[in-house]
């Protein structure tokens, strides 16, 4: 059954509720609220997902999920070659899940653990001080 516009609303909270009031992919509650100004508004904002090859409901998820999964699937059909979508995502996570323990002894050559990035900090800040510094000692002298 092809749903009116008007029904958009009424079917999202259905499904909401149906959910847990949470989101499927990354558990936000779409009950949690933050002050804006001095207004409280919701945290996460659920939206009706849907496949867009057959315009199938599929569930309510945050906007930012639902954003990244169209981004996502977008990605996916300009990689997957002869594979699904799903076939090439399920690679992936296969893919990922054989990588969680390091493979190899190697690190790629631009990679900055968090150490490098710490000292990159510090070193920005100390020349930052310096430059403070001396454009303060050059106001001193005039």
């Amino acid at each position: 059954m092809k749903l009116k516009q008007t029904q958009v609303a009424s079917v999202r909270m259905q499904i909401q509720v149906a959910q847990g009031n949470k989101c499927p992919l990354c558990y936000a509650n779409f009950g949690d609220a933050k002050l804006v100004g001095k207004k409280l508004v919701p945290k996460y904002t659920p939206v009706l997902d849907h496949n867009h090859d057959n315009g199938r409901l599929r569930g309510v998820l945050c906007n930012n999920c639902n954003g990244m999964e169209g981004k996502i699937k977008n990605r996916v059909r300009r990689a997957k070659r002869d594979l699904s979508d799903v076939e090439w995502l399920e690679n992936l996570l296969t893919y990922w899940k054989h990588h969680l323990e390091p493979r190899s002894p190697y690190i790629y050559p631009t990679h900055k653990s968090d150490d490098d990035k710490r000292l990159l900090r510090n070193k920005r800040a100390r020349l930052k001080r310096a430059q403070q510094k001396a454009l303060s000692q050059l106001k001193d002298l005039k």
